[in-house]
């Protein structure tokens, strides 16, 4: 074990897949979209657990390669961080694209192995019904990896989701840490962590090599 000092740290340990507390769900060995992004096959028929951001993104992608696909959103709406009209346009342009969307829909258990057969058993305003597919891709949300690191012993506050409590400028409650990437939680949106992460990362290089190009000036 190496013990190292310095005067300003930037924690960025990432986070993982939240893998849903669903009966067989794990027994299934679901994707994730890690997984999903390495496959070198089509899935004859994908089923998404999760309309967010993530799900909707590769549930689009696996269509247009020419995957039947179908989305299971506990929520009242896919996107759930937009406005409803907005979630509802993009609802209807995926529908008509040949995307089946569930949403309300609440999975009951699993049944099978993700890249063989798979069955998710859901309950739905019309009732309870089992969906087969080939392949299950989980997109649920992510949990950040700061679990039984010792970020407390230094004075870092999380938040009840495990996120840390950054302010406006990505500082934590520590002197002097700052924490970028998918593990600060206060403004913990896809947009803004790539925005804010990049610019840190130009700002603090500039500040302690230099510029990262010269003068254009003659």
């Amino acid at each position: 074990m190496r013990l190292l000092d310095g005067k300003e740290v930037v924690v960025n340990v990432g986070s993982h897949a939240a893998i849903p507390d669903i009966p067989g769900l794990r027994d299934a060995r679901p994707l994730t979209h890690i997984e999903a992004l390495e496959l070198d096959e089509v899935p004859p028929h994908l089923i998404v657990l999760g309309g967010g951001y993530t799900g909707v993104e590769l549930a689009q992608a696996y269509l247009r390669f020419g995957s039947r696909v179908t989305v299971i959103e506990p929520g009242l709406q896919i996107m759930g961080r937009e406005d409803a009209d907005v979630a509802e346009e993009i609802r209807r342009l995926l529908s008509g694209e040949g995307m089946e969307i569930l949403v309300n829909a609440r999975p009951l258990g699993i049944h099978g192995l993700s890249g063989d057969a798979v069955r998710v058993s859901v309950r739905t305003d019309a009732g309870e019904r089992t969906i087969g597919g080939s392949h299950l891709l989980v997109a649920a949300g992510r949990i950040p990896n700061t679990a039984d690191i010792g970020l407390e012993k230094a004075g870092i506050a999380l938040d009840s989701r495990g996120f840390i409590r950054v302010n406006e400028r990505l500082e934590s409650t520590a002197a002097r840490v700052w924490a970028i990437g998918e593990c600060p939680g206060s403004h913990n949106s896809h947009t803004f962590r790539s925005m804010t992460s990049g610019l840190f990362a130009t700002t603090w290089r500039a500040a302690t090599v230099g510029p990262l190009i010269g003068s254009f000036r003659m």
